[in-house]
């Protein structure tokens, strides 16, 4: 990887971090069953319980970012060279994976292997039986 396209990476990676840090959490106010001008407010409980999830979701999912971001700009400035490279196999992640996810510290191949997915495409209609 250049050092052109590390600063680009290191670009997005800081855009990306700020993003996440002004959105702050997402929050969802419970409904109350005391609610006198709405005698009917109970009905709104699943939806509630449903957007309370939702926010509890985004908010694991924008922690989850920010911490890896947070390593990738650690690693940027530590250990640039080590930037964008496998952590399992050593071989370079492609760049078009590391514009789309710039904290990706493995390759394609590498992380099917951990999602427990095959690379190996279907030949014949009767693979699938």
């Amino acid at each position: 990887m250049t050092p052109n396209q590390r600063k680009q990476l290191k670009t997005a990676l800081t855009v990306l971090r700020d993003e996440v840090l002004s959105r702050g959490a997402h929050l969802v106010e419970p409904t109350t069953h005391d609610d006198v001008e709405r005698p009917n407010a109970e009905d709104d409980q699943p939806l509630s319980e449903m957007l309370q999830s939702i926010a509890s979701s985004r908010n694991r999912h924008d922690a989850l970012v920010l911490d890896r971001v947070k390593t990738a700009l650690a690693k940027l400035t530590t250990t640039p060279d080590d930037y964008g490279a496998c952590e399992d196999c050593g071989d370079d992640i492609p760049m078009a994976r590391m514009k789309a996810m710039p904290w990706a510290v493995l390759c394609v191949e590498c992380q099917g292997k951990i999602d427990g997915r095959s690379r190996a495409t279907r030949q014949k209609v009767a693979d699938y039986r």
